[in-house]
C-alpha cells in the first residue's frame, strides 16, 4: 500500500482520550482513506491502548482506514515518536496529540 500521510498518535495511559482522537479522524470528509494510515503509540508499559485502538481499528477498516497500534515501552515522548517515524509507510508525517480532534 502507498500511503501518502501516516498520522501519528502518541497516548500514554490515555485510552478516553485516544478513541476520542482516532473517531475524530475517522469523521474526516472528503479524503481518501485509502491515502493515509494512523500509528497510535502507546507509551505505557503494559500496553493500556491497545484494545482501544484494535476496536476502532477495526471499526475503521470499514471505512478503508488502516490504523496500526504500536508498543513503545521506553518512557519519553522522544522515544514514541521516533518509534512512529520509523513505522511510518508514507513520505508525509503528521502528529496528532491524543487529546486533540482531527
Amino acid at each position: 500500500m502507498a500511503y501518502k500521510v501516516s498520522v501519528i498518535v502518541v497516548t500514554f495511559y490515555r485510552e478516553q482520550f485516544v478513541r476520542r482522537t482516532l473517531w475524530s479522524c475517522l469523521a474526516q470528509r472528503g479524503v481518501d482513506f485509502a491515502e493515509f494510515e494512523v500509528i497510535v503509540v502507546d507509551g505505557s508499559p503494559d500496553a493500556s491502548a491497545r484494545a482501544v485502538v484494535e476496536d476502532v481499528g477495526d471499526e475503521a477498516k470499514r471505512f478503508g482506514l488502516s490504523i496500526r497500534y504500536i508498543n513503545e515501552p521506553r518512557p519519553g515522548i522522544s522515544y514514541s515518536r521516533n518509534a512512529g517515524v520509523r513505522a511510518a509507510a508514507a513520505g508525509l508525517v503528521a502528529f496528532i496529540d491524543d487529546d486533540e480532534e482531527a
